[in-house]
């Protein structure tokens, strides 16, 4: 029986720990466009990736399935999640400029000829924000002793610059000129927001973990 009681003992030695389901304080995550908790499977996963060779990484539902002691509890809660709504703004500007249109050859050296030409540049800015805090906790299970608190902030701003003309090409600037060449962007959906900012916070959690 020396394989049963080395398993035996390997499972003993074994730290296990439960990720419990993200709560994301105000709405589900169904709110926000998730299929399912994603966020806590994708930890367990990422955990056990990392091979720590006394520790062990369940879902709530893993661990009642299979009737496992558990050791530790993660607790993941999203504070102030927040998406604004998509801000459109454009504003109008006025632009001159002296082109050359020829020269008067019969003076020495010959005079150059300019036309003051006019153009009007309207650029329209869009934006929509995030901002999200992911709290962690994780504890004993018997005593409730906690091992680790904190919290990870997420921001993020997506921003859109396309402009028009109207007038003579040859006033606007080299600036007025890129933007006017900028393609057109979708607007992003809440979804997308939100997945951007939880996963900066994630991975600042993830990196806190690996190192401590």
């Amino acid at each position: 029986n020396v394989n049963s009681l080395l398993a035996q003992s390997r499972d003993l030695s074994t730290l296990k720990v439960i990720i419990q389901a993200v709560d994301y304080h105000n709405h589900g995550w169904n709110y926000w466009g998730f299929q399912n908790d994603w966020l806590q499977q994708r930890m367990v996963q990422d955990l056990n990736a990392m091979s720590f060779n006394d520790i062990r990484f369940y879902s709530e539902w893993e661990a009642n399935s299979k009737r496992i002691q558990v050791d530790r509890y993660v607790t993941m809660r999203l504070n102030d999640l927040y998406i604004s709504n998509l801000n459109t703004v454009t504003k109008s500007y006025n632009r001159t400029a002296q082109v050359e249109t020829g020269a008067v050859t019969k003076s020495i050296p010959p005079q150059k000829i300019y036309k003051t030409v006019h153009a009007t540049i309207n650029i329209t800015r869009k934006t929509m924000m995030g901002r999200a805090e992911l709290e962690c906790r994780i504890y004993s299970l018997n005593s409730g002793f906690s091992h680790f608190s904190d919290r990870f902030p997420g921001n993020y701003t997506w921003e859109a610059l396309t402009a028009t003309y109207t007038g003579d090409y040859k006033a606007l600037t080299p600036e007025d000129r890129q933007l006017i060449s900028n393609p057109s962007q979708p607007n992003p959906g809440r979804t997308q927001i939100a997945e951007k900012i939880i996963n900066d916070s994630y991975f600042m959690l993830l990196n806190r973990i690996k190192s401590g």
